[in-house]
């Protein structure tokens, strides 16, 4: 009979989560929102302390390098007391882990996409879609997708569309 201890199993099934996220891009609804709306709304939304809001993607999409800066520094959310002598009950403190889940969402520079459409044949489709700009030389912008319809038959795929 193999027998593992519940410290090798946990540590291992631990470094599979990490690798999985290591894999997976990052996106807004499943990864960054929860951080953001746990940490930060809270101040950042009207009638609140905090000088902008920071409840939509677009809110947070638009302030995102700086979002970046301020958490990788710790200078948000503000937390003065030293995690390393005591805790405290509600205290706001960002995990390194969710730290780099920000940061990697922000250099992906992914934007995500909800869209329906209706098909020639009048089928209405609902999807999904993570695209990432590049501006070209000339100034015109290329957009890489992945995509997935998330009705009818589940197909995903990539494409580029270019400006002309």
């Amino acid at each position: 009979m193999f027998r593992i201890s519940l410290p090798v199993a946990f540590g291992v099934a631990l470094l599979t989560s990490f690798a999985v996220m290591a894999q997976e891009k990052v996106n807004f609804n499943q990864h960054i929102a929860p951080i953001i709306h746990t940490n930060c709304t809270p101040c950042h939304r009207p009638g609140e302390v905090g000088p902008f809001s920071l409840i939509t993607y677009e809110d947070v999409a638009k302030r995102s390098k700086f979002i970046k800066e301020v958490t990788r520094t710790r200078y948000m959310p503000p937390w003065f007391a030293d995690p390393a002598f005591q805790h405290y009950q509600n205290e706001r403190l960002l995990t390194q882990q969710e730290i780099d889940l920000i940061a990697r969402w922000v250099e992906e520079n992914l934007l995500e996409m909800r869209y329906q459409h209706l098909s020639t044949d009048n089928e209405f489709k609902t999807g999904r879609c993570l695209s990432r700009p590049e501006q070209l030389s000339d100034g015109r912008l290329r957009m890489h997708e992945e995509w997935q319809w998330t009705s009818s038959d589940q197909s995903s795929g990539t494409s580029i569309i270019e400006e002309i």
